[in-house]
């Protein structure tokens, strides 16, 4: 419990890194940290830079398994790249679905819609919303519309 509170989650998402060390360099250790994040649109810019997306997916992965920690992809989007009207089956779920560690990401977020130029997540009329209908069919995709009731 951290300064008595007990419902709060912290989660540590640094962008792009090169390996575990560099990932870890300002970690502030695992008492102060629940989610080993990561935040990054360079590497899912396209499937031309899947290798390097799929290996930092990986290291988040590794180090959350080791710790005990969730595992989550805390920041990407579309962002200005909203020409690649593909890019939610074409980049992100390729990469999601590459190995069997990155299909352990927790939870992928969208950044916000800055507006129509800059904009992390499908809207409608955007160059992006069927594609990301196909996303959210996709059978490794769960939303919120897909969990049980657990509230009742």
């Amino acid at each position: 419990m951290r300064q008595g509170l007990h419902n709060i989650i912290t989660a540590y998402s640094p962008d792009r890194f090169k390996d575990r060390e560099e990932y870890l360099e300002r970690y502030p250790g695992d008492d102060y940290i629940d989610i080993i994040g990561h935040d990054n649109y360079g590497d899912f810019r396209s499937i031309k830079t899947k290798d390097q997306a799929v290996q930092a997916l990986e290291i988040i992965v590794s180090l959350a398994e080791e710790r005990n920690k969730i595992a989550a992809f805390t920041e990407t989007g579309v962002g200005q790249r909203a020409a690649n009207a593909t890019w939610w089956t074409d980049v992100l779920l390729e990469v999601l679905k590459s190995s069997p560690s990155t299909k352990k990401i927790a939870w992928v977020l969208v950044w916000r819609n800055a507006d129509k130029r800059q904009n992390c997540a499908a809207f409608p009329g955007s160059a992006t919303v069927e594609n990301f209908k196909a996303f959210e069919a996709d059978p490794f995709t769960l939303f919120m519309d897909n969990l049980p009731q657990m509230y009742k």
